[in-house]
């Protein structure tokens, strides 16, 4: 993919040319323009793909920069720069065309290349024709939504910003009163890491703004593939009561579950009365959430801000998803070996290392004498995650571990995480070695699991390794190795099992025990059910 920058102001240029490593995106950086008509220039003799452009310039400004770029029919998606006081041009700019824009003051090196890629993703699909009017819509939908996800994290400035384009993005937001309320549409589950797909994701926004709307005023976006942020302020008539909050998140937890067949679960903040304080109850949402969810004895699915010991340090905590990923890096070797590895059990010299390690802190958003109890909450939050996502009984995992969140708020102390943390070794190794009786892998026992609660549907070896991170050929070596039959056999063996109690118990039709089990063929499950068990399914009833 080729890019041009166009931008008067060099140290600009200079910037976006060094923020990124071109090359190892395999992005072709074909050169760099001080104004509209030098931008033309280079692009007559190689067209790019992206165009970078300021919207501000001497001799040919930006829009008449895109309006060139449709008049000749180049197949170029432009990307302008701005500042919050260039809106207007910038919905000029979306209007004529324009894909995306980004912020001149908040562009980094992901949220650019992250642009970028989004577009290579694209490039090959040709937009269909739209009229004015929906074009308009669109686009400040667009700039809407961008700009409400900016105000997640921009503090100070956003109050006099929210009043300056409350109007012109018809922002539905009393700065007076606002709460945020962050939805995870799926739990995590190591059996399916994928997030919800597009339209599945498009359908929980349609489902969210039709239930928020029923009370309250306000939008509601993405934030990840998998997080739904809404924003919510009082209609005219209407209670805008933490109770009457948490009503309409319930009625509308039911109707994403009902619908989209997901378990979403739902983090609240606390009401503010500021724009500018938005950050603080979107890391409050999170907050419940994440300390909500590992709660041993909380089964809603609902959770609100609390008080809890260095709650406004884990809400700023940063390396809350690099600790994630390098957990589960490690059970995921559990699979395979059956063993907890070494560097599960250095986990808590980490924590006592997190606690004295000044570049830890300051990294993380942490202070002297949290980190390392924050540290040990993310990793015992990561193990129920991870075995949850099994459906795996994490009493049976961390029996003597476990805690409450009451429980949890006791051990704030680092000496305190610490020997928590220790016990969660202590216990996880303990159900490793277990769960090894016979010298079995975790893999297997896992496998073995998801065969006798679902044995009734449509299982296959590849879907069976998926399930647990394994290539198809190996897992059946390893299956075979350590159960003495091969996974179709397994099968085989627990759906006639279950066959045999439906026989016995109830007066079922021979071909509806079948479709019961898994079995769609009545005739090839007779076939085996004798091959098994030496008997027809109607003279193993009759011997009942």
């Amino acid at each position: 993919m080729k890019v041009l920058i166009v931008d008067d102001e060099m140290v600009v240029r200079v910037g976006l040319k060094s923020i990124i490593d071109w090359e190892n995106n395999q992005i072709d950086l074909i050169g760099e323009a001080a104004n509209g008509v030098a931008a033309l220039s280079i692009m007559e003799k190689n067209i790019p793909d992206v165009v970078i452009t300021d919207i501000k310039m001497p001799e040919m400004d930006g829009l008449e920069l895109i309006r060139e770029i449709r008049r000749r029919n180049y197949p170029t998606k432009v990307v302008v720069l701005s500042s919050y006081n260039d809106f207007d041009l910038v919905k000029e700019a979306m209007l004529l065309g324009a894909c995306d824009y980004l912020l001149k003051m908040r562009v980094t090196e992901n949220v650019l290349l992250e642009t970028l890629l989004q577009i290579r993703e694209k490039i090959h699909i040709v937009p269909t024709e739209s009229k004015e009017a929906d074009c308009l819509a669109k686009s400040l939908s667009f700039l809407r939504q961008k700009f409400l996800r900016d105000l997640l994290s921009l503090g100070g400035e956003a109050d006099a910003l929210f009043l300056q384009l409350k109007d012109i993005l018809q922002i539905q937001l009393d700065p007076a009163f606002i709460c945020c309320i962050l939805v995870k549409l799926a739990p995590f589950s190591p059996a399916k890491p994928s997030p919800p797909s597009e339209i599945l994701s498009s359908s929980a926004v349609s489902i969210t703004e039709e239930i928020i709307a029923d009370r309250f005023t306000g939008h509601c976006f993405l934030v990840e593939k998998d997080e739904l942020c809404i924003l919510i302020s009082p209609s005219a008539q209407g209670d805008f009561s933490p109770t009457s909050i948490n009503q309409q998140t319930d009625t509308l937890l039911q109707m994403l579950e009902t619908y989209l067949n997901i378990h979403p679960a739902a983090g609240i903040g606390s009401i503010i009365n500021s724009s500018s304080n938005i950050p603080a109850s979107y890391a409050q949402a999170r907050t419940a959430l994440f300390l909500g969810s590992i709660d041993s004895e909380n089964i809603a699915s609902i959770y609100t801000y609390m008080n809890f010991p260095y709650i406004e340090e884990i809400a700023s905590f940063t390396n809350g998803k690099l600790i994630d990923i390098h957990i589960r890096s490690i059970l995921s070797q559990t699979n395979v070996c059956g063993q907890l590895p070494e560097t599960f059990r250095m986990l808590s010299t980490l924590a006592e290392d997190s606690a004295s390690d000044v570049q830890f802190r300051d990294h993380s958003g942490v202070k002297e004498g949290t980190a390392c109890f924050i540290f040990t909450l993310h990793v015992y939050a990561c193990i129920l995650k991870y075995f949850k996502g099994y459906g795996i009984d994490i009493h049976t995992v961390l029996p003597h571990s476990i805690r409450t969140l009451e429980q949890v708020s006791d051990l704030s102390t680092d000496s305190a995480a610490v020997q928590w943390l220790d016990g969660i070794i202590d216990d996880l190794s303990c159900y490793l070695d277990i769960s090894r009786q016979g010298n079995c892998p975790l893999s297997v026992r896992i496998g073995k699991q998801y065969i006798e609660k679902n044995y009734f549907q449509n299982i296959n070896v590849k879907a069976l390794a998926d399930y647990v991170h394994l290539s198809p050929a190996y897992f059946g070596v390893l299956f075979t190795q350590y159960t003495g039959m091969s996974i179709g056999a397994y099968l085989t063996k627990v759906r006639i099992r279950n066959a045999q109690t439906l026989l016995r118990e109830n007066n079922l039709k021979i071909y509806e025990v079948a479709q019961m089990v898994g079995y769609t063929n009545s005739y090839y499950f007779n076939r085996i059910f004798k091959k098994t068990t030496g008997q027809t399914p109607l003279e193993y009833r009759n011997l009942k």
